[in-house]
């Protein structure tokens, strides 16, 4: 996720590579960081002439590299912005500083689409930062996409749908694709249709929002006896939307589980 914000921000033309520097801890991710134009370090002292420093590490490994940044992280300098998922602020403050909860740090939780720019990101703010914090987090992350602020606890459920959520839709667009070519369509031809049916479906979506639910659209599809409402009614025999919504709920009661 770094190399997709990383890429991103870049595009966007709001950081320059050359104000990124990327922590790194073994030659094959040094020569990766700098061949995309990147600064790679090795020493988290190097961090310390940093505004913004993110944290993207497995959830496992986060509190050791915390830790290494200790002597580093200062509260009047950096902002520390992780996207750890399962990490909550209250254990990322502990990490930072055992003895302090005293530190500016807030959580985003971006997708992978971030890369594109076309990303979705929730985030939210600890007690310690400022306004400014505030705004410089929704500066980047509206480079990269939209991005929603949120209360701490919303973080598990709302990280589900947008975070999580593109898996979802790749595993759609997977089935709708075969779906296709076993009634005889080509591979090719039927990805796009996948493809371009979702996203135009969505941008109408976003056109009638506020005025019109998504079951009014859905309805607008179907027509007595026809096609369209034989599928809905085997998407409903199957379990389509229990199933959605158990995807939900698994996905936000392991990122609790976590500490999220």
């Amino acid at each position: 996720m770094a190399f997709a914000l990383a890429k991103g921000f870049v595009e966007s033309g709001r950081v320059a590579k050359a104000q990124i520097s990327m922590l790194v801890r073994n030659d094959t991710k040094r020569s990766l960081v700098e061949d995309l134009g990147y600064i790679a370090i090795e020493d988290p002292a190097s961090l310390v002439a940093a505004d913004i420093v993110f944290l993207s590490v497995k959830p496992q490994d986060a509190e050791q590299v915390l830790r290494d940044l200790r002597p580093v992280i200062d509260k009047e300098r950096h902002l520390l912005v992780s996207i750890c998922a399962g990490l909550n602020i209250q254990m990322l403050a502990r990490a930072v500083d055992k003895d302090s909860l005293n530190r500016r740090i807030a959580r985003v939780m971006p997708n992978t689409p971030s890369q594109i720019r076309r990303g979705v990101s929730v985030f939210c703010m600890g007690p310690e930062c400022t306004d400014s914090d505030r705004l410089t987090v929704e500066a980047l992350m509206t480079a990269v996409g939209s991005c929603y602020e949120i209360q701490e606890k919303q973080m598990a459920a709302a990280g589900a749908i947008s975070g999580s959520g593109p898996a979802f839709i790749f595993t759609l667009l997977d089935a709708l694709s075969d779906a296709g070519v076993k009634n005889g369509l080509p591979r090719k031809l039927a990805q796009e249709l996948a493809m371009d049916m979702i996203e135009g479906s969505a941008a109408f979506a976003r056109v009638e929002f506020g005025r019109r639910h998504f079951a009014e659209l859905k309805d607008q599809v179907t027509s007595p006896g026809g096609t369209t409402i034989a599928g809905i009614a085997a998407l409903e025999r199957w379990g389509f939307r229990n199933a959605i919504i158990q995807a939900i709920d698994a996905t936000t009661d392991r990122a609790k589980d976590l500490g999220c």
